[in-house]
């Protein structure tokens, strides 16, 4: 069953056409300033009661990484050192709940976690394990119950050179 002529030059078009955007898409989708391995940054500064602080840092690149650490290392382009940065593993955007109590820090989540042995002397880890259904509501009312959320954005401001 052979296609007419006409029929297959509607098919080449519209599969050009199809081709042409999803190449159009995929370049712009890759512009923007990225650092020196095509990743994106975010940082965001918390601090403890007793002014100590702590960064959410966040790397994404490509289609599918997206790593989320905790850390007392504000410098977004080192590597988070898991003996002594939370790093969050999961598919991202990975998103934490959380609040201090005294020199506690309550981390609400759903992805597993390496706790690092030194990360503070003063600030205790409690973890809080969340089902899909908990971290759903959680979403809705976690203001309401004294909580942040770890909404680490993308700064393009932020930049590793070699």
């Amino acid at each position: 069953m052979a296609l007419s002529s006409s029929r297959l030059s509607e098919v080449w078009t519209r599969t050009s056409f199809v081709t042409i955007i999803f190449v159009a898409v995929l370049t712009v989708s890759g512009c923007g300033k990225v650092g020196r391995d095509g990743s994106n940054y975010g940082l965001l500064k918390i601090q403890a009661p007793n002014g100590e602080e702590f960064f959410f840092r966040r790397q994404v690149r490509g289609w599918n990484y997206d790593a989320l650490s905790l850390s007392k290392n504000p410098n977004h382009c080192a590597e988070p050192d898991p003996a002594n940065a939370l790093i969050f593993i999961g598919m991202g955007p990975i998103e934490v709940f959380y609040k201090f109590e005294g020199n506690q820090l309550h981390l609400y989540k759903m992805q597993e976690v390496n706790s690092p042995k030194d990360f503070s002397t003063d600030v205790k880890f409690v973890f809080h394990e969340l089902t899909n259904q908990q971290y759903i509501e959680l979403r809705e009312t976690y203001a309401s119950k004294g909580l942040n959320i770890s909404n680490v954005y993308i700064n393009s401001e932020l930049s590793c050179s070699n």
